[in-house]
C-alpha cells in the first residue's frame, strides 16, 4: 500500500505504508506550496495543485512531469478524480469560486 503527501515546500512524496519509507519525491521548483493531489485512475500518475493556479499532472513511475496546465483561477484550493469515470476526470476549484473539469488524456482547456 503507498500514499501521497504534498508540501510547503513543492514536492510531493510516494510512501510505502508497510515500511514507512520514502519510494519517490516530485519535486516543483515553481509553484509554490503543493495546496491538493490525487491519484488519476491506473495508478500511475498524480495530479498537484499549487499557488501559482496551475495544475501538474507527474508520472509517478518514472517521476517525469507529463504536463502542465495554467487553470486561469487563482490559487488551487482543491482537486479531485472522477472515480467513477473511465478517463478520471479532474475536478479543480480555485480561488475566483470556479469549479473547472479536465480530462487528463486530453490536454488543455477545461471541458466545462
Amino acid at each position: 500500500q503507498q500514499a501521497l503527501s504534498g508540501g510547503d515546500d513543492g514536492t510531493v512524496r510516494l510512501w510505502c505504508l508497510n515500511t514507512g519509507m520514502q519510494l519517490l519525491m516530485l519535486s516543483q521548483t515553481y509553484g509554490g506550496p503543493i495546496r491538493a493531489l490525487a491519484m488519476i485512475p491506473g495508478g500511475n500518475r498524480v495530479v498537484v495543485g499549487s499557488d501559482d493556479g496551475y495544475i501538474r499532472i507527474w508520472n509517478i513511475n518514472n517521476g517525469l512531469l507529463i504536463c502542465s496546465i495554467n487553470t486561469g483561477g487563482g490559487v488551487i484550493r482543491g482537486l479531485a478524480v472522477n472515480p467513477s469515470n473511465p478517463l478520471g476526470q479532474i475536478l479543480v476549484a480555485s480561488m475566483d469560486g470556479y469549479v473547472r473539469v479536465y480530462d487528463p488524456d486530453s490536454i488543455g482547456d477545461a471541458i466545462r
